[in-house]
């Protein structure tokens, strides 16, 4: 959407359809796989590359105080999940990459607010001084 302007949901969701009916023709999937493994390489690139700086730039929008050590924990844990190639394997599902650090970036967020919720938890809006 940034790199096009287009923030219309119909426009969206019109490309999807499109894409999802493309993906039963054979001839379409054909034109698809005709496409050079680099060239799609550097699409993907590009692809995750904006979904991932579309992500921090919302974090910078919404203003997220890194002051707070929850903040600055959720965000590693989930970047580092999502990047680093960890796993996990339940039966035949195997959860990786994004998956796996939408799951566990759920998972801290409701941990968090149990914390914040019970005021177990000591956590300023500003850093301490050290005397």
């Amino acid at each position: 959407m940034a790199v096009t302007k287009v923030y219309s949901v119909w426009v969206i969701g019109g490309a999807a359809v499109i894409s999802i009916i493309l993906a039963f023709f054979a001839p379409a999937s054909a034109l698809i796989n005709s496409i050079p493994g680099p060239v799609m390489g550097g699409v993907s690139f590009l692809l995750y590359g904006m979904i991932g700086t579309s992500g921090i730039r919302l974090i910078v929008d919404k203003k997220v105080n890194y002051a707070k050590a929850r903040n600055l924990t959720m965000t590693a844990i989930v970047f580092v999940v999502g990047l680093s190639g960890a796993y996990i394997q339940l039966g035949d599902v195997k959860l990786t990459g994004m998956c796996l650090a939408t799951i566990i970036g759920m998972l801290l967020g409701g941990l968090f607010y149990l914390v914040d919720s019970l005021g177990i938890v000591n956590d300023t809006d500003e850093p301490s001084e050290i005397v």
